[in-house]
């Protein structure tokens, strides 16, 4: 089971209201301003296929099996109900990227948010941005079904981020805590063979 759990939701010709789960994306989240095209197809990852969730309902299922990566398409009335439900079902490691046709809303964990100077971001900045929170890996390039290739652009967006070196903070604490067990293992053990006779 995944630690964090990342979960991209497209909601391209929607846009963020004052419902349920629009006003807490928008009131807890980091707001940017949409510039450019681009969308999930040939997305900088090992296998875009797996992380897709056909509707609210799979995604939810996904949260809860605990899968670390989810991209989402909401469109149609029951929109701001599926956001609602979503939140709902997340809990404290969860991330969010919400992309509408003139906004990208980060909200969850790892986000500092409100921004105090929101500005501008590409669909390309959301997945680098959100690995250097979640547990998935990027790939340096993807095949395309022309036969082209895609190579990873956009930027991390660092402000958006609450601690900017969060994945050296997280190595930092494994190795504290290897550092202890190591020391613990000298302190109460000796090795295996000063215990028996034979040795």
């Amino acid at each position: 089971m995944a630690d964090v759990k990342t979960i991209i939701i497209e909601t391209p010709r929607l846009a963020l209201e004052t419902g349920p789960g629009s006003k807490e994306f928008l009131e807890g989240g980091a707001v940017f301003a949409r510039v450019g095209d681009g969308g999930w197809p040939g997305a900088p990852i090992f296998n875009p296929a797996e992380a897709e969730a056909a509707n609210a309902a799979e995604a939810l299922e996904r949260l809860a099996a605990g899968k670390e990566l989810t991209r989402l398409r909401l469109e149609g009335p029951d929109f701001d109900a599926s956001l609602a439900a979503i939140l709902d079902q997340s809990d404290r490691r969860t991330v969010f990227a919400v992309v509408t046709s003139d906004q990208v809303v980060f909200h969850g964990y790892g986000i500092a948010a409100p921004l105090a100077e929101p500005g501008a971001a590409a669909y390309q900045d959301v997945l680098p941005t959100l690995a250097m929170i979640g547990d998935f890996y990027l790939a340096r390039e993807v095949e395309l079904p022309d036969g082209g290739k895609l190579f990873i652009e956009g930027r991390v967006l660092f402000e958006v981020l609450k601690n900017p070196s969060l994945k050296q903070s997280q190595i930092d604490k494994l190795k504290g805590a290897l550092g202890r067990l190591e020391t613990m293992l000298k302190r109460g053990n000796r090795e295996p063979w000063e215990k028996h006779d034979c040795a």
